[in-house]
């Protein structure tokens, strides 16, 4: 029997996921990035094996379950990744969005942005915590499976990629950077306006000018700040989609959401807060807002206990107070790349294609492209000469709005040859 089973039996769980690995990377992947992250994951692995193998009796034991605990949290931590690399090979997944949505990236996260996609069963996009030390710069955003050919929510993906631009760990932008203060004077204006509720909640008797000094009364301040830093990131994502998508992103949010799915995470901010932020930001970027979008959503309501509640709506408070100067960091952001924003003319052009059933070309942004199938599909009337049924319609319209893709990578290919 090995003398040391920790080790023994960690190193076994690392050959097992490197064994996954070699399997995984003998598939046939639509693009680079993928059988990429795999040779960097295994570099990853192979190094937490070589730490595990030097490992023997003379080591101390807090030194060999540190090791041990490391690589246990490491195989727990990328499995997921594993399992998405390896449905991102399926061809459920729409590749035509793939070139376009990587430019994207790379124009507004930065050139260094990789992208992988996957369409995933979990009824709302999402995008794994971007950018860890491990894979620098790998975005992996996933689609809900069952709308993984739907073309005309590709805008949500705009708020995934959101989540990288916020959490970009070097060279992040100075527009969101200044944020992170402004939240912190923010909530500590909210507790100090609700002083007095505060003391007769928590039986404390303390001024408020010791808010941010004193120990105790910092450790509420900071699970408020906790969940106010998560919410602000969250209405920063819900702009940025809005910004690089336009009308899409709102009609995407109506069909994703309304009236809302699930009860409410506290880290997230109220779909009321996210419904106004997306109103200003609209009204500011000058984008057509759908008629009674607010009356599409609507907040369950949510049980908790007075002291949970308190700590909720303080960061709420704080978050809510940061709505324009979100919008403002947005804007200044997408206005520092290269960004093609849409526009109600080019969206105008590539809609008279599609009334001639035909993909366009020389188009300016992926979201020109979505605006237009948006507006197809909510005037079928454009059709009407046709006479396709409802199937046929959503059918056609997919494909003209993927082909439209197609050909804007191939007019970028043929140009950068």
């Amino acid at each position: 029997m090995p003398a040391l089973l920790d080790v023994d039996f960690v190193s076994q769980k690392v050959r097992a996921v490197l064994s996954q690995i070699d399997l995984l990377r003998t598939s046939d992947f639509p693009y680079a990035e993928p059988n990429s992250a795999l040779g960097v994951l295994a570099d990853v692995y192979r190094r937490d094996l070589e730490r595990l193998t030097s490992l023997d009796e003379t080591v101390d034991e807090h030194v060999r379950q540190q090791a041990c605990a490391h690589a246990n949290a490491r195989v727990s931590q990328y499995y997921p990744v594993l399992g998405f690399i390896l449905r991102s090979t399926n061809i459920r997944n729409a590749f035509e969005i793939y070139d376009p949505l990587l430019q994207m990236c790379q124009i507004v996260y930065g050139a260094d942005a990789k992208l992988i996609m996957s369409s995933e069963w979990v009824f709302s996009p999402f995008t794994y915590p971007a950018v860890t030390d491990d894979l620098p710069h790998l975005m992996f955003i996933g689609l809900p499976s069952t709308e993984a050919g739907n073309s005309l929510i590709i805008p949500l993906a705009g708020h995934e990629l959101g989540h990288s631009v916020w959490r970009r760990p070097v060279n992040r932008s100075v527009h969101i950077s200044a944020l992170d203060k402004q939240l912190q004077t923010e909530l500590t204006a909210a507790y100090t306006t609700h002083w007095s509720d505060f003391q007769k909640m928590f039986g404390v008797t303390k001024p408020a000018t010791e808010l941010l000094t004193d120990l105790f009364l910092r450790s509420f301040w900071t699970q408020s700040y906790k969940l106010a830093s998560r919410q602000i990131e969250e209405l920063f994502c819900d702009v940025i989609g809005l910004r690089l998508f336009g009308e899409s992103f709102l009609y995407s949010f109506i069909y994703l959401i309304s009236p809302y799915i699930g009860d409410r995470a506290p880290h997230y901010p109220t779909l009321a807060a996210r419904v106004n932020i997306l109103l200003e930001a609209a009204t500011r970027f000058s984008v057509d807002i759908p008629n009674g979008f607010a009356s599409y959503f609507l907040d369950p309501s949510k049980k908790l206990n007075s002291a949970d509640k308190f700590m909720l709506d303080m960061a709420d408070a704080a978050s809510n107070a940061l709505a324009t100067n979100l919008i403002v960091a947005v804007e200044a952001h997408i206005a520092s790349t290269t960004m093609n924003l849409p526009t109600n003319a080019e969206r105008d052009r590539i809609v008279k294609h599609f009334c001639a059933l035909s993909p366009a070309s020389d188009v300016k942004s992926l979201g020109d492209i979505i605006n237009a199938g948006w507006k197809i599909r909510l005037d079928w009337d454009l059709w009407g000469d046709f006479g396709f049924n409802q199937t046929t319609k959503a059918e056609i319209l997919n494909d003209l709005v993927f082909k439209t893709m197609e050909v804007s990578e191939f007019e970028r290919l043929t140009a950068d040859a």
